[in-house]
């Protein structure tokens, strides 16, 4: 009795010491002694029932130890122990606890549904034998929590973890080692509601604890600096987050080999961080020591190693790589097939990824065919009011806006945003995106004030949750100055990007490619401006970054060139702007191949400089080609084919060939009206351009209908001293000179003068030609005095340019 009563002393000492190793991270260490445990325990005559009891206990606690290094078939085979022992005994307490530490590894095995059945099941044989606010219950709770914050129903997640807390805090300490269990749930559920300080805050209170009972030394603490990593991720505060990751790494590497699980946890983390830096090079090294260690420890058919694939298949894409990302993402999709079936929640993260490489493709039926299956699978198991199904529906609409299906895309991103409000609130980083979501269609349906309120409300929401300095806040203002951009009101716009750049350029350093963006955004409203050399210069800053950041050969280089083609095109440098365009052109192949939407784009650039040659011909033979690929890709009342259709008709315009400007001016317009409606500046444009092609058939009473329902719509969506409400002035002032109503046309004529005059400097050639005509109708009139004047001052001009 002497001999058993000393190996059970022994026994519990192991198993102490096993626990505090297995608190600390060092789960190798804490099997071992569960395992010597076990071995004393073998080593007894008597099997009796507290034998048994132990026995039960330490297969548990060995299957906790497997499950923490996600060897999920060895914690299965030990947990499967443990409940037959517990059923042996007739132990329900014992039995219940088997059920928890099956519903954990289920958790892992993304079965989240029988996860859920054995926690309930375990609550109620538990209830049956202690108090609702027995410490036991925590476990139950803490359980189906973890579930329900992995299926992100984060209210009910809050839920169960908050009811775990109020029990520890009736029975425990403040500083009991389960205090900081629950803290560190809370403030997972915290990060995933977009609440970092509050994350941060539960965060802190884990670690103090675990500091305080265990050390600062030890791998528990350093999956707290990882979990502090996430947050500051979270607010974009980028060098923070790789700050703690690396101190998450350097703790942990203390302590382990390179090949395990948590120093892979970590690299995935690093990697995900370098890439949001735009540290391609090192976030692939970074990830692929991720997956080499994940396949090593886990073998090829693990979740954890499906994910890695669709991280390195996200890199790909950003590198313009979409054959590689689709080799991973395939690969990712294999696993969870094979590891999960066909019908399974972890689908729908890959699905959704391998739409994103279908819509960069401009593959627009295939990402909505692939959007639309994986909708199936989330309605039939998660239900049509979760988190998920909100973002998949935002996806989806971007689809429908890139088809130029507007109404469908505003009543996805709508129901989107109702899903939203429901679960998470008002003040939360996805409901901030859906109204930025649902201002960006309005921006494209000409609906300005109601894109500026849409903005505004998601960029308020930004603020509260993050405040001034972050991404989120940047790309808000970035978004409010593109409507400013449509509004014309340049002044604003300017200041807008002027303020994300800052924000970029502080958190993000001067050579990301969000920078180079803004500089992009910045230039384009110089270009508006007509202030070419400024535009170029900072498109060519932009330039320089993206070959430092994206090699010579990317996708956003080849929009580059394209923009500066553009410049060159504008200050009639037509040589520049076709190598510039070719540069593109060729890129873009290279990269995407022939048939992509970009490519339609870069031979429509080079039939534009064609026509500015007067090489209209060879301008023809581009816009053709241009619309082939769009009639591939595209529906036939594409806003991009009417597009083209109007560009292929102001070349027939200028061979001379009316009848065939007409026939394409009149299919655009029909596409517009279709999309856009009747009060759009798309819409004022086509009937511009037809009423030109009428007043050079001579038609006069057409064109001033043209020109008249032109100014109509320009008069309600600009503003009163926008350059194009001076050109239609201008355009009716030469139809009503054509028609010896003189009186019409000089007020028509100083109407576009007083808008040019504010525009541009006196010396452009637009003013020098309104001073030219008004000098010929006051001559018409015999007001021959008011002529000499226009002539002084076309001449002052004309000096001035030279």
């Amino acid at each position: 009795m002497g001999l058993n009563c000393c190996r059970m002393k022994k026994v519990r000492s192991l198993r102490k010491s096993g626990l505090l190793n297995y608190q600390c991270g060092y789960y190798d260490g804490a099997k071992v002694q569960y395992t010597q445990a076990l071995e004393i325990l073998s080593n007894f005559k008597s099997r009796n029932m507290i034998y048994k009891q132990w026995q039960c206990d330490l297969f548990r606690d060995i299957a906790y130890t497997y499950l923490a290094q996600r060897q999920l078939i060895e914690a299965q085979d030990f947990c499967d122990q443990a409940h037959e022992m517990a059923r042996l005994i007739d132990d329900q307490i014992r039995l219940a606890n088997s059920l928890d530490c099956r519903g954990e590894i289920k958790i892992d095995q993304v079965k989240y549904s029988e996860a859920l059945n054995d926690f309930q099941t375990s609550l109620e044989l538990k209830l049956t034998k202690m108090d609702a606010n027995h410490i036991e219950i925590t476990n139950n709770y803490d359980g189906m929590g973890m579930i329900y914050l992995k299926q992100c129903k984060l209210g009910t997640a809050l839920s169960m973890f908050e009811k775990s807390l109020q029990i520890r805090q009736k029975v425990l300490e403040e500083n009991h080692f389960d205090m900081a269990k629950s803290y560190y749930h809370i403030a997972s559920v915290y990060l995933e509601q977009s609440q970092p300080e509050d994350a941060l805050a539960m965060f802190h209170n884990a670690l103090r604890i675990k500091s305080k009972l265990l050390g600062e030394d030890n791998l528990s603490v350093a999956d707290i600096y990882n979990c502090i990593g996430n947050v500051y991720r979270k607010q974009s505060n980028l060098e923070d987050a790789l700050s703690m990751y690396q101190k998450s790494l350097g703790l942990t590497m203390e302590h382990l080999d390179e090949n395990t699980i948590q120093v892979a946890n970590i690299y995935a983390n690093i990697g995900n961080t370098f890439l949001s830096l735009s540290k391609l090079e090192g976030a692939l090294a970074i990830l692929e020591k991720t997956l080499d260690i994940q396949l090593q420890i886990l073998g090829e058919a693990d979740v954890q190693v499906a994910d890695t694939y669709d991280k390195l298949g996200n890199l790909f894409a950003i590198q313009s790589e979409y054959e590689k990302a689709l080799i991973m993402h395939h690969k990712s999709l294999n696993i969870k097939l094979q590891s999960l079936g066909n019908h399974h929640l972890e689908l729908v993260s890959t699905y959704n990824n391998i739409g994103i490489i279908y819509y960069n493709q401009c593959k627009y039926q295939d990402a909505l065919d692939i959007y639309y299956k994986s909708l199936e699978i989330q309605l039939e198991l998660d239900g049509d009011k979760t988190a998920a199904i909100a973002s998949l529906y935002n996806n989806i609409a971007v689809i429908y806006k890139l088809q130029s299906k507007f109404s469908k895309a505003l009543s996805m991103h709508e129901k989107a945003l109702k899903i939203q409000l429901d679960l998470l609130g008002s003040e939360n980083s996805d409901v901030a995106n859906s109204y930025n979501n649902i201002g960006l269609i309005y921006n494209l349906q000409a609906k300005y004030d109601d894109a500026l309120v849409m903005h505004n409300e998601s960029l308020n929401i930004r603020l509260k949750i993050s405040g001034e300095e972050n991404l989120d806040v940047a790309d808000s203002y970035s978004n409010i100055a593109d409507v400013y951009s449509s509004l014309t009101e340049y002044q604003k716009a300017l200041s807008m990007y002027q303020k994300s750049l800052d924000i970029r350029l502080m958190i993000l350093g001067n050579e990301h490619e969000d920078v180079a963006n803004s500089y992009i955004n910045i230039a384009d409203i110089f270009s508006e401006c007509c202030n070419y050399d400024k535009a170029l210069l900072l498109y060519d800053k932009a330039l320089a970054i993206q070959f430092t950041k994206l090699g010579n050969n990317h996708i956003d280089i080849a929009k580059s060139y394209s923009k500066i083609g553009h410049i060159y095109n504008y200050q009639s440098k037509y040589t520049s702007a076709y190598d510039m365009f070719k540069k593109s052109l060729d890129m873009r192949i290279l990269l995407i191949g022939e048939d992509h939407i970009d490519v339609a784009t870069s031979y429509a650039n080079l039939g534009l400089v064609y026509s500015n040659l007067r090489q209209y011909n060879e301008a023809v033979v581009m816009l053709i080609r241009g619309l082939d690929i769009q009639l591939k890709l595209l529906r036939e009342d594409d806003l991009d084919i009417s597009a083209t259709y109007n560009n292929i008709g102001n070349i027939y315009a200028h061979q001379g060939n009316y009848q065939g400007a007409l026939s394409m001016y009149y299919k655009s317009l029909e596409i517009q009206l279709d999309k856009l409606g009747a009060d759009h500046i798309k819409v004022a444009t086509s009937y511009n351009n037809i009423g030109n092609v009428y007043k050079l058939q001579g038609n006069n009473s057409g064109a001033i209908e043209m020109y008249q329902k032109s100014l109509s719509i320009k008069l309600n969506v600009l503003d009163g001293n926008h350059i194009d409400l001076g050109t239609s002035y201008f355009n009716i002032g030469l139809v009503y000179t054509d028609q010896a109503n003189y009186s019409q046309a000089l007020s028509m004529y100083q109407k576009s003068l007083d808008i040019h005059m504010q525009t541009f400097d006196e010396n452009h050639p637009n003013i020098a030609a309104l001073y030219q005509k008004m000098a010929i109708v006051h001559r018409k009139l015999n007001n021959e005095q008011e002529a000499q004047t226009f002539d002084q001052l076309l001449t002052a001009t004309r000096i001035k340019e030279q």
